[in-house]
């Protein structure tokens, strides 16, 4: 499923999204499409409802501009199995991969930190505070962002 928002704006960022949970991804849509209404950004979104079909994707395109996030426990290949694949491959070592998940578990926040996630986001239980975590990733420059654990889990 892929969704284009477009707006005068010349900056445009691809979303690759992954998750398995039909409600997460209707809201994660509604908040994209409310963040480009009122703001100036052009976003294509990308959504797969599992790992092996964002990988499958990503591996026919070039990703310049793009934001991978992904869900951990999802079917046939769960998030944390995607960034391992995508980290082992020079062509996604400057892509942005944010975790999205409801688990805030220490074990899991560390195994994704240790293979190579930029961010850590535990999805909130407020739509307004998807739109704002979201508006707040997309404006990251990921070029110049240092990762360091300390801001590692975004809130």
């Amino acid at each position: 499923m892929s969704y284009n928002y477009r707006t005068s704006d010349n900056r445009k960022i691809e979303i690759y999204y992954a998750d398995d949970d039909d409600d997460d991804i209707e809201l994660f849509t509604e908040a994209v499409s409310m963040i480009v209404k009122k703001g100036k950004e052009k976003i294509t979104l990308n959504v797969y409802n599992n790992g092996e079909l964002l990988l499958n994707k990503v591996s026919t395109v070039t990703l310049q501009n793009s934001l991978i996030l992904l869900d951990i426990n999802m079917p046939k290949i769960d998030g944390i199995e995607v960034l391992r694949e995508l980290r082992k491959s020079k062509k996604y070592e400057s892509t942005p991969i944010v975790m999205f998940s409801t688990s805030s578990s220490n074990d899991i926040v560390m195994e994704c930190w240790d293979n190579g996630a930029n961010l850590y986001i535990i999805k909130p239980s407020k739509f307004t505070t998807l739109i704002e975590l979201i508006e707040k990733v997309i404006k990251i420059n990921w070029e110049e962002k240092k990762i360091d654990f300390d801001g590692f889990v975004f809130n």
